[in-house]
């Protein structure tokens, strides 16, 4: 890790609850987050949905999830093959998808369809979360907890995948080796979701 930040570890059990509070802010003001949701003034549901993420991510036998010190970045991805969630766990996690989404919930089905009718066909580790609180923004922590993961990528020669959510962020995404692909159509007039390959070097 010479030459990075800050040390970088895979998240385990300890760190959910501080690497989920982190992630909670981190995507409190995220635009398509916002539109699902309605996030802008309960970022404790934000932190709900991240702590879902890192729970089973922790119980996976390969942890893809990574933190920083002080949990300031976190980055949770997902394994080639990653098939979405099985209709009874879907079921079995509904009354928290209710509390988290409410009324946005209408608009979940039509989200999780456009964005894996967008994944790549090839073999690819896809992107599910990257935050960096606020107070650490512009410190190169989002770099660095993505790196392990791009550096996994190169020494397995295959690729990675992300979907971008702020315009703002492509210029970062492509120092780190991304290209865009396409828009994502997403339904009711959603903020622009942008695909985006990284090819292994």
């Amino acid at each position: 890790m010479t030459g990075r930040p800050t040390d970088i570890r895979v998240i385990g059990p300890d760190d959910v609850e501080a690497a989920a509070a982190s992630l909670g802010e981190a995507f409190g003001d995220d635009p398509v987050m916002g539109w699902l949701g309605r996030f802008e003034d309960a970022p404790d549901r934000v932190t709900t949905l991240m702590r879902a993420q890192l729970a089973d991510q922790v119980a996976r036998p390969e942890c893809l999830a990574f933190t920083t010190d002080g949990h300031a970045a976190n980055a949770v991805w997902n394994p080639p093959g990653h098939a979405g969630p099985s209709t009874a766990r879907l079921l079995r996690s509904l009354p928290r998808i209710l509390s988290v989404f409410r009324t946005g919930v209408r608009r979940l089905p039509g989200f999780l369809a456009a964005i894996e009718a967008a994944h790549p066909e090839e073999p690819h580790y896809s992107l599910a979360f990257v935050g960096v609180r606020r107070s650490a923004r512009g410190a190169g922590l989002g770099a660095a907890v993505l790196q392990p993961m791009l550096d996994g990528c190169d020494t397995e020669g295959i690729g990675a995948y992300l979907e971008s959510s702020r315009p703002q962020n492509a210029a970062f995404y492509a120092r780190l080796g991304f290209e865009e692909i396409a828009p994502i159509p997403l339904p009711d007039g959603a903020p622009p979701l942008t695909s985006m390959w990284r090819a292994p070097r």
